[in-house]
C-alpha cells in the first residue's frame, strides 16, 4: 500500500469512531486527498488525524444543536457540495457555520440557515436578537491574504475589502430583509488570514468596523461584525460587532 492509501485507510478508521460526522464532509476530505488538493484541513489531518476528526465531529455536533437540525438539513442549509473540491468553498461552508456560532454566542435565537434553493441570491442566515429579526450574510477572507487596515495595497486593506464585500452583498441582504420580514441586517466577516490574525487585536478590528460603517453612511439598520476566534491578552475575545446590536454607538 502506498503512502496515500495508508493515509486514507487511517482516516476511514478515524471516521468510523464518529458516525455523526456529516457524510458530505467525509466525502469531501476523501475526494480532496485523492485529487491531491492542498488545504489547511488536509495538513491537520495528516499531522494529527485523531484530534482533527474529533474536533470536526464536535464542531458539527454543536451546529446541529444550535440549529436544532440533522446533518441533512445542516448541509443543505449551507449549500455544500462534496464534489466541489475547491478548498475555499470548504472554508466558506465552515465560515458560514462559524457565523451561526457567533450569533448564538451573541444571544441570538431562532437562527436559521437559508438555503439557496429557498432564496434567489439572498442572505445566508435569518436570526432574532431581543425580538428583532436580522438578515445576516457571512463572508470569509482568504487564509493567505494580508487584510491589514491601511495597507498600501488596496486589495489587501481590510477596510476596503470589507466595503467591497458589503456593496457586493447588499442586494442579497435587502432581498432577505424583505422576504423574511427582517428589521435589520448584518455582514459577518470571518477573518481567516494568518497575517491579520497574528498581528491585529479586538480594538483594531472595532476601528475597522467603525470606519466601514461610517463610510457606508452610518446606516442605523446595519451592523458589521468580525469573527476571528482569537483572544488578545488583557483585552479578551477579538470577535466584535459595530454598532452594537442594541443600536447604541
Amino acid at each position: 500500500m502506498d503512502e496515500q492509501g495508508a493515509f486514507l485507510e487511517g482516516l476511514e478508521t478515524e471516521f468510523a469512531k464518529y458516525p455523526e460526522l456529516p457524510k458530505e464532509v467525509r466525502d469531501w476530505i476523501i475526494n480532496a486527498i485523492q485529487a491531491k488538493k492542498s488545504s489547511w484541513l488536509l495538513t491537520m489531518l495528516q499531522e494529527n488525524p485523531d484530534s482533527t476528526v474529533r474536533s470536526l465531529d464536535g464542531f458539527f455536533g454543536s451546529m446541529r444543536q444550535i440549529l436544532k437540525c440533522d446533518n441533512k438539513s445542516l448541509m443543505r442549509g449551507t449549500d455544500f457540495n462534496a464534489a466541489d473540491l475547491d478548498p475555499e468553498r470548504f472554508d466558506a461552508m465552515i465560515a458560514e457555520l462559524r457565523g451561526v456560532g457567533f450569533l448564538h454566542d451573541q444571544a441570538f435565537a431562532d437562527i436559521k440557515l437559508l438555503s439557496a434553493s429557498r432564496r434567489e441570491r439572498g442572505a445566508d442566515i435569518r436570526a432574532t436578537h431581543m425580538g428583532t429579526r436580522y438578515a445576516v450574510e457571512v463572508v470569509c477572507s482568504s487564509r493567505t491574504a494580508y487584510r491589514y487596515p491601511d495597507h498600501k495595497r488596496r486589495s489587501s486593506d481590510l477596510t476596503e475589502w470589507m466595503l467591497a464585500r458589503f456593496r457586493e452583498k447588499v442586494d442579497q441582504l435587502n432581498q432577505t430583509t424583505i422576504a423574511e420580514g427582517c428589521a435589520r441586517c448584518s455582514l459577518v466577516v470571518v477573518v481567516n488570514s494568518y497575517p491579520a490574525l497574528q498581528l491585529l487585536n479586538r480594538n483594531e478590528y472595532i476601528e475597522v468596523l467603525r470606519e466601514v460603517w461610517n463610510r457606508l453612511g452610518k446606516p442605523d439598520d446595519t451592523h458589521l461584525a468580525i469573527v476571528t476566534g482569537m483572544v488578545t491578552l488583557g483585552v479578551g475575545l477579538d470577535d466584535c460587532v459595530f454598532p452594537p446590536w442594541s443600536g447604541n454607538q
